[in-house]
């Protein structure tokens, strides 16, 4: 029989039809054992692993965020022009990016790019920079520590502490002894929101790249959260297809009792 509109029948095959079309889009777990391994560096970072970042300029394998890691330049989403072109200043003989990871130069530039990306630790097979400390070193690859590296989230002229809430949320507490910038490692790019005490504020971008809010004196609290409008469109969109779809089951229910 031809459906007709109205045909809670249609509404079913139009959903089953887009379920079936987005579960050819989803990408396959990785199976399980896979990175049970642990890299060769493990023994010689603590638990302060997940609060900063690690480069690893001679590999782009994710295997270490299984074992609590965080990384910068592991496989991910393809890198924004913002991002590449402040990591970039970190060294003299950049070359660009990959497509989805961060490459790397051979000599450092600019450690203090790399400390405001959260980085405190480097693998790399090239020299080190003098106030880095060497931690081990494994088949021509040195582990180094930046004793100075920034957390997540810093300012000039406040103590701050960053919590990660969701993956797209972040609350972060600071005490400034003046109005201030705070600036959090994250990529600064259109639909990020964010309140100081309760109050919408602007997001503003630091160093090109990074997220920035300005705070007064005293204690604040800060809450970023990343809602582009793309998002706020597909849940629109979403919840107007579910009304539709009810509406159209309660018509053909209505006329088949009619």
């Amino acid at each position: 029989a031809i459906l007709r509109w109205g045909d809670p029948r249609a509404a079913v095959l139009l959903v089953a039809a887009d379920l079936c079309g987005v579960g050819l889009l989803v990408q396959k777990t990785v199976p399980a054992g896979v990175y049970d391994g642990a890299p060769w560096y493990e023994s010689s970072i603590g638990p302060d692993r997940r609060e900063y970042r690690l480069l690893d300029t001679t590999s782009h394998d994710a295997q270490p965020v299984g074992r609590g890691f965080r990384l910068l330049n592991g496989y991910g989403h393809p890198i924004l022009r913002r991002t590449v072109g402040l990591y970039g200043r970190a060294w003299d003989d950049y070359a660009g990016a990959r497509a989805e990871s961060l490459s790397a130069g051979t000599r450092i530039a600019d450690p203090d790019v790399l400390s405001s990306l959260n980085v405190r630790w480097i693998v790399t097979r090239g020299p080190g920079h003098p106030r880095w400390r060497e931690l081990g070193r494994s088949e021509g690859r040195v582990l180094y520590e930046d004793p100075g590296a920034k957390p997540v989230a810093f300012a000039s002229d406040a103590d701050c502490s960053a919590v990660r809430e969701s993956l797209n949320r972040i609350r972060v507490s600071c005490r400034a002894t003046r109005p201030t910038s705070v600036i959090v490692s994250e990529t600064w790019m259109a639909g990020w929101r964010a309140s100081v005490n309760g109050r919408d504020v602007p997001v503003r971008a630091a160093h090109d790249a990074l997220v920035a809010v300005d705070v007064p004196e005293g204690e604040s609290v800060v809450v970023l959260v990343y809602d582009p409008a793309a998002g706020r469109i597909g849940r629109t969109l979403s919840l107007a297809g579910l009304v539709a779809l009810g509406a159209v089951a309660l018509l053909g229910a209505a006329r088949r009792m009619s």
